[in-house]
C-alpha cells in the first residue's frame, strides 16, 4: 500500500474516490508507518467529508492510529463491519448465492 502512494502517505488520496457517496473500508489491514496519523484527506473540500464514508476495522501496524484519525473517519464495531466482510459483501443472501453458483464452487474466505 505504501509503495503505491508513498508521495502522499495517506490511506486514500485519489480524488476520484472523493466523488459522490463512496464507502471505503479497510478491514484486517496491516498499515505501514508511512501512513500519516490523520489517515484521510478531504482534498481541501469540507463537503467531501459529508459525501464519503471512511471506515477501518481491526487494522494493525504502526500506521494504524484510530485516535489520531480525522474526525470524519471511524472505527467499525463487529456488527457494523459484518456487512463489508467478504462473505456477506459478495453473497449477502445465503439462500440465493449468485457468485458461487456461477463459478460452480464455494468462495473461500477467512477473517
Amino acid at each position: 500500500m505504501c509503495n503505491h502512494w508513498q508521495w502522499r502517505n495517506f490511506i486514500c488520496t485519489s480524488w476520484t474516490t472523493m466523488g459522490t457517496f463512496w464507502k471505503v473500508v479497510y478491514a484486517y489491514t496491516w498499515m505501514d508507518a508511512c501512513i500519516k496519523p490523520v489517515g484521510w484527506h478531504n482534498w481541501g473540500k469540507s463537503e467531501n467529508e459529508r459525501s464519503a464514508c471512511f471506515y477501518e476495522y481491526r487494522c494493525s501496524g504502526p500506521g494504524c492510529n484510530p485516535l489520531k484519525r480525522v474526525t470524519w473517519a471511524r472505527e467499525l464495531v463487529d456488527d457494523e463491519a459484518e456487512q463489508f466482510l467478504m462473505h456477506y459483501f459478495i453473497d449477502p443472501n445465503p439462500d440465493r448465492p449468485w457468485l458461487s453458483q456461477r463459478m460452480g464452487l464455494k468462495v473461500p474466505f477467512s477473517a
